[in-house]
């Protein structure tokens, strides 16, 4: 767990008010960062499942409506503690709610990916209707919840796969920046390894100066 919780260290605030319990351990993300990679996970389960991950089609506008409603629930939730405001939501809520918006961001941002590394990508959108979006926004919720309420090693299971997707998400971004900028590494191994080296640098700089400044306090 320790070696996750450095990781997630690099990402996340980890406040304990505001992340959940397992087996009398903090997880290594606070509630709704664990919510939001463990719905992106999701997402891309039921992507696979569909056979639509490769999919290079955007959500319709019907859809990409549908899957902005977990974003504006996530502005309203937050803005509370951004004015200083008397907060109404608890850590479950915000893992389950966290996972709807993860799962919100993969299903209207994976074709941009797919268009940008895939040479052979698929016909159709990743989401064929409003109803199957929003289908999967509760699915994500579900999930988390469940796993928030049951606890124990399945919070901790979830925890763990949220530091590894959002890992895998940030080499992912690293990599799509590095091919848009040096279109010479498009689809080599070069842009790889570079996005890959950057990614763990990024998680150690940032592991280093949070943990400097928290023994400074």
């Amino acid at each position: 767990m320790e070696i996750f919780r450095l990781a997630g260290s690099a990402i996340c605030h980890q406040a304990t008010s505001r992340t959940l319990i397992a087996s009398g351990q903090f997880l290594p993300l606070c509630a709704r960062c664990a919510g939001i990679y463990l719905g992106m996970l999701c997402a891309v389960v039921y992507l696979a499942l569909r056979g639509r991950l490769l999919a290079r089609e955007f959500p319709s506008r019907a859809a990409l409506f549908c899957l902005l409603v977990p974003v504006a629930l996530t502005a309203l939730d937050a803005s509370p503690k951004l004015l200083g405001a008397p907060e109404y939501t608890c850590n479950t809520q915000r893992f389950a709610l966290g996972s709807a918006l993860g799962a919100a961001v993969v299903l209207s941002a994976a074709p941009a990916y797919v268009r940008l590394f895939c040479r052979a990508p698929r016909r159709g959108a990743t989401v064929a209707s409003a109803g199957e979006a929003a289908l999967i926004l509760a699915m994500s919720a579900s999930i988390s919840m469940c796993a928030a309420l049951f606890g124990g090693k399945a919070s901790t299971a979830a925890g763990c796969a949220g530091v590894c997707v959002a890992l895998i998400f940030l080499a992912l971004t690293n990599l799509a920046v590095i091919t848009a900028l040096l279109p010479a590494f498009s689809r080599k191994r070069a842009a790889v390894l570079i996005a890959a080296s950057l990614t763990v640098v990024q998680v150690g700089v940032a592991s280093a100066v949070r943990w400097s400044l928290l023994s400074t306090i």
